[in-house]
């Protein structure tokens, strides 16, 4: 039987149907988790290209997969939105950080460098369990709160992009229910659920004592102050001098990559069996340690409960649950949990970026071709076997036929993001955005005008609806047209595009209001992309990252801003040395009544 979930484990777990092993395993997603990069390349925009014909594909009309969705509202599809087939030409350039050459560095020297450009960071959608770092809960009338909806805070919602507490941040990485930024001044500080050790730090809170006659909704006290308000992990353990430079988030832990290679970490993972497991023999770790065998890794990206690491040779490293192949390596029965614990090379090599899913994995090579592997029940690591059926998982790391330049007019992805069973990517040459994978829930994007007809890499269902992206298809609307990627995220079952210009869109799942969409939607569904402007005007994002039900947003801070934050800080500090002085003064004053006590007594 399996275990009982937590009402913060359900809220991790994926609400799609056809996922294998249904109510063990947790759902929630990557988290696009990249440095911000500084230098900005020219690259070179071509025309937009035609879409490959090959093979028409072959219709399924099975009954799986037309099963009943486990949502908590039913989910019937809804008519799309019309939007236009016809592509503008893509005039700008596209800016892309130069590939990273294989080498092998010497014992100590310095291969990573932690980003200088300042963020500010932008939330939105679910905030019930503090993940958004907006501190405590607003109360009506807090300008964080939706002041045109009285409900805004009292279902945990954020419906608009909102400043969060984080002062400093020079990179971000989202986690399910948790998130991790590493500032300037080399500090790691985290927020969100901490039930399993993933914020590093002691979160120990006695809720106060409440009047259960008074009026109040009592949401308030359901949330920890000191996992809702960002603050720092504890590095105590951590040799003085290590210098940070990327971190990143799964559903249960935190990683953080180092100037020399090393990395450290900190929670658990989730076997699909519902037990925790961080290293083998340790269950649960509380505050950051060395994860051991990994030397010269140069980019970390962290799943729903598996990592992988780049290193400076160009080969990948994978460990954490591996029950549908996430981990690229077939993994032994009688030692599945603690084989999969201990990072191990995978045999594929000349690897210049990484990407991943909730349960899948991508491994892009210098030649522009691509490996995934994972669950592929949908179709999601670009390998069209199995898409359909279930338990379809891809245990090795596999060329994907439909992501390669072949099937692309020789173009090639820069950079790949998964949720629990969608994918999508930015296009290297001229920026622009494809997804592929599930298809019904929306979190494609893809306009479904534009799928009439068209069978090549589309399997439907027996309404023949749809069901299945087998081949990457564009996405995009009238407003999306021609925008040049910068990065793509995704979460669970919602998507957002980051263009070179600092525009946003976002699209998908909307229950949480986690693609910043307001107002109701049929289903709860913008199904296809939507800008974010309310809260964003004449601001240029630089990054985005999604949770399960929550997006984050970043944002390069200017000279004056930066100044202002430094001012602030200094400003903190101040009051934080005279709060520390009256304490003492305090403790001073106490001891000396103590001891004058002491002499009368003895008088």
């Amino acid at each position: 039987m399996a275990p009982k979930k937590t009402q913060k484990q359900e809220q991790r777990s994926s609400k799609v149907a056809g996922r294998p092993s249904a109510g063990t395993l947790v759902g929630r997603v990557l988290k696009a988790q990249v440095n911000v990069p500084n230098a900005k390349p020219p690259g070179r925009g071509r025309p937009p290209r035609k879409e490959d014909k090959h093979p028409q594909a072959e219709r399924k009309a099975a009954s799986h997969l037309t099963k009943k969705n486990p949502r908590k509202r039913a989910r019937s599809r809804s008519p799309p939105a019309k939007a236009s087939a016809k592509r503008a030409l893509v005039t700008a350039k596209v800016a892309r950080p130069a590939l990273p050459i294989a080498r092998r560095p010497k014992k100590g020297e310095v291969i990573n460098t932690a980003p200088t450009v300042r963020l500010a960071i932008y939330a939105f959608g679910d905030n019930q369990n503090g993940e958004l770092g907006l501190g405590p809960r607003p109360h009506a009338g807090d300008t964080r709160a939706d002041d045109s909806d009285s409900d805004d805070e009292l279902d945990g919602d954020v419906k608009k992009p909102t400043r969060n507490l984080v002062r400093g941040a020079v990179q971000v990485a989202v986690g399910g229910m948790h998130c991790a930024a590493l500032t300037y001044k080399n500090k790691i500080l985290t927020w969100g659920v901490n039930d399993v050790g993933a914020l590093g730090r002691d979160t120990t809170h006695e809720a106060p004592m409440v009047d259960t006659d008074a009026s109040s909704d009592g949401l308030e006290d359901n949330v920890n102050p000191k996992e809702s308000t960002p603050d720092e992990v504890d590095l105590s353990g951590v040799p003085a001098g290590t210098v940070f430079t990327q971190v990143a988030a799964s559903d249960n832990a935190t990683f953080a990559l180092t100037e020399l290679g090393d990395v450290y970490g900190w929670g658990t993972f989730r076997s699909n069996e519902g037990s925790n497991n961080f290293l083998p023999r340790v269950k649960i770790q509380k505050t950051p340690r060395l994860i051991p065998g990994l030397k010269h890794i140069i980019k970390l990206a962290a799943g729903s409960n598996h990592v992988l690491a780049l290193a400076a040779d160009l080969r990948v490293w994978a460990w954490g649950s591996g029950a549908h192949g996430q981990l690229g390596r077939k993994l032994p029965r009688r030692r599945l949990i603690e084989a999969g614990l201990t990072p191990a090379r995978l045999g594929i090599k000349n690897i210049v970026e990484i990407g991943v899913g909730s349960d899948h994995a991508f491994a892009i090579r210098n030649d522009g071709e691509v490996y995934g592997w994972g669950l592929n029940n949908y179709g999601q690591t670009g390998i069209p076997e199995g898409a359909g059926e279930d338990e379809a998982c891809i245990f090795v790391c596999t060329l994907a036929p439909n992501l390669g330049p072949d099937k692309q007019n020789g173009a090639t992805f820069a950079c790949i993001a998964g949720g629990n069973h969608h994918s999508l990517g930015v296009m290297r040459q001229e920026g622009e955005c494809y997804a592929w994978g599930r298809y019904d829930g929306g979190a494609t994007g893809v306009a479904g005008e534009r799928l009439r007809g068209d069978n090549d890499g589309v399997v439907r269902d027996a309404r023949d609806q749809p069901r299945i992206l087998t081949l990457p298809k564009w996405v995009g609307s009238d407003p999306m047209l021609g925008q040049e990627g910068r990065m793509v995220a995704a979460g669970a079952e919602h998507s957002v595009f980051v263009a070179m210009d600092g525009g946003v869109w976002a699209w998908g799942y909307n229950a949480n209001h986690q693609t910043a969409v307001v107002e109701a939607t049929p289903n709860d569904t913008v199904p296809e992309p939507r800008q974010v402007e309310q809260g964003m005007e004449e601001r240029e994002t630089v990054w985005a990252g999604c949770g399960g039900q929550f997006t984050l947003l970043a944002v390069e801070l200017g000279e004056e801003e930066e100044e202002e934050e430094e001012e602030e800080e200094e400003e903190e500090e101040e009051e934080e040395e005279e709060e520390e002085e009256e304490e003492e003064e305090e403790e001073e004053e106490e001891e000396e009544e103590g001891e004058e006590e002491e002499e009368g007594g003895e008088e």
